[in-house]
């Protein structure tokens, strides 16, 4: 069993719902970085592979600087219907 399938006692139900959004919608894959915005933590994303675009919620992405071309591989999952970055990426210069 899964953690989703016998969750601990102390994960509030919320906590779950979060989890099981992250188990359904989770994708990774590289991505081109379109545009940032620092002032929302946001980021445009497009999938080097299928052309989608996802527009991400991740500030530790949109804070560095360096990150500004090329391609990072990332995972995305939505959550409560934002589209969210994982906040550990591995970087390459296109």
């Amino acid at each position: 069993l899964g953690l989703l399938d016998a969750p601990p006692a102390s994960l509030s139900p919320a906590s779950l719902k979060r989890l099981e959004q992250v188990r359904d919608t989770q994708y990774f894959s590289r991505f081109g970085i379109l545009d940032k915005d620092l002032a929302n933590g946001m980021v445009a994303l497009k999938d080097t592979r299928t052309d989608r675009r996802f527009d991400a919620y991740d500030p530790h992405i949109v804070q560095k600087e360096h990150w500004s071309d090329g391609a990072i591989a990332v995972r995305l999952a939505c959550v409560d219907d934002v589209w969210r970055a994982s906040s550990i990426c591995m970087t390459s210069r296109a």
